[in-house]
């Protein structure tokens, strides 16, 4: 028995058309990736979190922090400085002495000759030596200095403080986009997959109308509509390899990872989960999640700590001025002497002098700058002030963007699944009718299509919805559980 004619589906040209639409939506989700898959995603944010370089700017700035609280500290204590020096005269000053005779003579009792005067040289200032030697130990240490210290000892901690939340917010931020890559990665993968099976379809499809337009059947632009859905589905198969490819080496970044490959990932065949309708939240638990998000977003500790760093640095600013002058105490031993330890009589040449001071200074005028400190200071806090005010009036608008596309995302994959299980159930119907030749197999086509265009649809869904948990969960700083 002769197989019936083919005849063009009604639906095809549209079902066609939706499979190249969707997978090209579906790869437009994929901007970030990397390797393989036997390496889950919590292994991989584990490694990502001691191994990537993403992490290095806010690590070395905590480092940085945490050096500015020692220096702090250490003003607490005294300095000791010691400093030498070695001179070379090379035509020193002549001394002073009174040569035999110079002062002239005088008679001598019982003696016709004169006694010389002075009857031998006296040195009244020795020659120089050519050398000059000095050693000098000096140790300051501060008594009062209007709580400054302190302060600074609170500033620095304060920005040791914002700099630990700050890294802790960059931990998170890589948390989120590593999640996106890697289930992105996935969803890549999947689609290139059901692609694939579209091509092979479309290419039978393109065979029967090139059988049917040799028969004269159908026309030529029908044959050539054929050719464009398979050349359009072909193009995007090779853009989800490329992407796949994209993603791996993306993800290899993130994560720190750049020996890991497709094949190590993509062991088990890794799927995206679904997380239960019910656990995810709604419009009413917006109040929780920003209240939430206010208790553990370490944004909000940041700033907090830069302004308390301010604050502190305005009162040390305002107290560094001349009416409030710090009292210290010096003490110095200096040790000089004219010829190098080791040469003859060296320790006559050498003198000792201990001198303690308490004292202070005072800035007589400085042409402003110090107002300036001050006023720079207060800058600083005033835009750390404005920055924690915008997070507080934005976060709830944030939360609820992030919310919607939550709630959105999981009511299209409610919808999408519902449309596939509709679509296998007319795939299923139509394979029966097409075993019995009660319909074309281009018809039996246009329902595969179908089911095709709802699997990358629901794909694309599960992604959206993996894209915007992890979005909802960088917002509020912990895991929605």
């Amino acid at each position: 028995m002769n197989p019936p004619p083919l005849r063009r589906h009604p639906v095809s040209r549209r079902a066609v058309a939706r499979v190249s639409f969707g997978l090209l939506w579906g790869i437009l989700w994929i901007t970030q990736t990397w390797t393989g898959w036997s390496i889950t995603l919590e292994e991989l944010t584990v490694r990502a979190m001691d191994h990537s370089p993403v992490l290095q700017d806010s690590a070395i700035a905590r480092e940085q922090a945490g050096v500015s609280v020692d220096q702090a500290r250490a003003r607490y204590w005294p300095t000791i400085e010691l400093s030498s020096s070695a001179s070379y005269l090379a035509n020193p000053p002549e001394g002073v002495t009174i040569s035999q005779g110079q002062l002239g003579t005088s008679p001598a009792p019982n003696s016709t000759f004169p006694v010389p005067v002075p009857n031998q040289d006296i040195v009244l200032v020795p020659d120089p030596e050519s050398t000059y030697f000095q050693l000098k130990l000096n140790l300051t240490q501060p008594i009062f200095t209007w709580g400054k210290i302190n302060l600074g000892k609170a500033a620095a901690e304060h920005g040791y403080a914002a700099a630990a939340s700050s890294q802790l917010r960059s931990q998170q931020e890589l948390k989120r986009d590593i999640t996106k890559a890697y289930y992105g990665l996935i969803s890549t993968v999947k689609s290139r997959e059901i692609l694939l099976e579209a091509q092979d379809l479309l290419t039978q499809i393109v065979q029967d109308r090139e059988q049917s337009f040799a028969q004269g059947s159908i026309n030529r632009e029908s044959l050539l509509e054929a050719r464009q859905n398979l050349a359009a589905i072909t193009t995007q198969a090779a853009i989800a390899r490329a992407g796949i490819q994209q993603s791996r080496l993306s993800l290899a970044y993130l994560s720190g990872s750049d020996q890991l490959t497709l094949d190590d990932i993509l062991v088990g065949d890794p799927t995206l989960p679904i997380p239960d309708p019910e656990v995810l939240p709604g419009v009413e638990d917006l109040p929780d999640l920003v209240a939430r998000a206010k208790t553990h977003n370490p944004l909000f500790a940041s700033l907090g700590h830069q302004i308390q760093q301010a604050e502190a640095g305005i009162t040390i600013q305002k107290r560094t001025n001349s009416w409030f002058p710090d009292l210290g105490l010096s003490v110095a031993l200096e040790l000089t002497g004219q010829r190098f330890p080791g040469i003859p009589n060296w320790y006559n040449t050498w003198d000792a002098n201990l001198t303690v001071s308490v004292g202070t200074s005072i800035r007589m005028l400085d042409g402003g700058a110090q107002a300036a400190k001050v006023k720079q200071a207060g800058l600083q806090r005033d835009q750390a002030a404005a920055a924690l005010s915008q997070l507080n009036q934005s976060l709830e608008l944030q939360v609820m963007t992030a919310l919607e596309a939550l709630i959105r995302s999981r009511e299209q994959y409610t919808l999408s699944s519902a449309q596939l299980e509709f679509a296998l159930e007319q795939e299923k119907n139509a394979r029966v009718s097409f075993e019995n030749q009660l319909i074309t197999r281009e018809q039996y086509q246009g329902a595969q299509i179908q089911v095709i265009n709802r699997r990358l649809e629901q794909l694309g869904h599960s992604f959206s919805i993996q894209n915007a948990l992890a979005d909802l969960e960088f917002l509020l700083g912990v895991d929605i559980e």
